[in-house]
């Protein structure tokens, strides 16, 4: 590629191939391929991303929207790994090339770093806005050049658009993740085991991220809803452990506390 020259990925093209398993059968509901149009990101095109750059590394950065495509699960794993500014440097080789359209990302697969060169052309709807996941800072590329990298691992975007959260974890990060599913325990036993691993985790500096898969029938409306969002990342940031000495109105009481931050931008 001589100075100048803009790389473009032929083993993972901008077209139909690169969308779908069977381009000429996309599967039911898929936006058509010539509804899709593929701009580029160090030019200028893409919409509201005048001033592109990779990430800015701070807590803004966590903030990522999730687009037409059913990838919450790495959504919301770039979402927790993005807290960490080291994570976010790893999975990026090189953008030494940027200005010219060419990324390379490496990946945790089967054990071992698998490194994924692409283009910087995304799929974008016909206003330009991109269609897949991006960064709620238009301007921060890293989740829509993330995904597209891992797509290309995978083989098209339609393949990455189911998943579990903690396989994409070890496989953005090359360490070992522990999942605890709460319904999976013990009733009696839930609060101690999960408070036992949150202390542990605290102390030894993990990275540590909780949501809720499940709904609760018996709530309120969750378009409504307050408390904790349903299939929303959160980041634990602290574990702390208080008491109350009793009173003549009250009896004395000993709380466990966990302090969360929500990776996600509240819609209103």
């Amino acid at each position: 590629m001589n100075e100048g020259e803009f790389y473009v990925d032929n083993d993972f093209p901008p077209s139909a191939r690169s969308l779908y398993y069977d381009p000429l059968h996309p599967p039911k509901g898929a936006i058509p391929n010539e509804s899709i149009k593929w701009l580029r990101i160090s030019t200028g095109d893409v919409t509201d991303c005048d001033n592109p750059k990779y990430s800015n590394y701070d807590h803004g950065s966590s903030l990522i929207e999730q687009g037409a495509l059913g990838d919450r699960y790495i959504v919301n794993a770039l979402r927790l790994i993005a807290s960490k500014p080291e994570f976010m440097k790893r999975l990026l080789v090189s953008d030494r090339f940027s200005h010219q359209g060419l990324y390379t990302f490496k990946f945790c697969k089967n054990g071992k770093w698998r490194y994924v060169h692409i283009d910087d052309l995304i799929p974008c709807r016909q206003s330009g806005k991109v269609n897949f996941s991006r960064n709620h800072n238009h301007n921060e590329t890293y989740a829509m050049l993330v995904e597209k990298a891992y797509a290309k691992l995978h083989g098209s975007y339609e393949a990455i658009a189911f998943g579990l959260t903690e396989k994409v974890l070890h496989e953005f990060c090359e360490s070992s993740v522990q999942c605890i599913r709460v319904d999976t325990l013990v009733a009696a036993d839930r609060c101690n085991v999960v408070w036992e691993v949150l202390e542990r985790a605290m102390e030894t500096k993990r990275l540590v991220g909780c949501l809720r898969t499940t709904p609760d029938p018996y709530t309120e409306n969750p378009a409504k809803r307050k408390g904790i969002s349903l299939e929303t990342m959160y980041e634990v940031i602290d574990v702390h452990v208080t008491s109350a000495e009793p009173s003549e109105d009250l009896d004395g009481i000993t709380v466990g506390l966990v302090c969360v931050r929500i990776l996600q931008v509240r819609r209103r």
